[in-house]
Formats: C-alpha cells, structure tokens, sequence
C-alpha cells in the first residue's frame, strides 16, 4: 500500500470544517514534525541540520495555521494537536525500528 493515497486525501480534506480538518492536520503536520525528529536524532550526521529543521517548522507551521484559521472548537482542537503529537511519535517509532530492523533507511 502506498501512502500517497493517504496523503492526497488528508490534503482534500484540510478544505473540510470541523474533525476532518482537525485529523487532515494532524495527519500532514505530524509527518513533518515526526520525520524532522528522526532527522535531528537519528540521521543528522549525513544530511544538513536545516533541511530537517525546515520540515520541523513547516508542519508546525501548518498546525498553527490550520488552528488559527479553520479549526474550530475544543473538540477538533485537541484532536488537532494531540493527533499531531501522536502521529509524530508513531512516525518516529515506526522509522527507528525500520531502521534497527533493516539496518538504515
């Protein structure tokens, strides 16, 4: 399964009200903040420290947008920001067991 998929369709829904665009943002914001952690922590020997920095700060970036933007709500905020978090943890889990199983991405 590839994930563009996914992708492309947290991207449609970032246009939608409510919990779609709460999860959408999490999805895409937690991507970027997880894959900058594994970049700063893991692989920052090979590649330079502002790239990952950069992908940090963009999806950082989109939450606060989507927040002050379109996110309304205690409900979706929450789920916005808690779902960011937790996506960048399993993004970070996911890449470093990947990497200890198969010896680097």
């Amino acid at each position: 399964m590839t994930f563009g998929i996914l992708v492309d369709m947290a991207a449609a829904w970032l246009r939608a009200r409510g919990l779609r665009t709460a999860l959408a943002t999490a999805a895409l914001a937690g991507v970027g903040v997880g894959e900058s952690v594994y970049g700063l922590t893991v692989v920052a020997d090979s590649t330079s420290p502002v790239y990952w920095s950069a992908i940090g700060l963009g999806g950082v970036a989109l939450l606060t947008v989507m927040l002050v933007r379109r996110i309304r709500g205690p409900v979706p905020v929450l789920c916005a920001v808690a779902g960011t978090v937790a996506v960048a943890a399993a993004f970070l889990v996911t890449y470093s067991w990947i990497g200890g199983a198969w010896g680097g991405i």
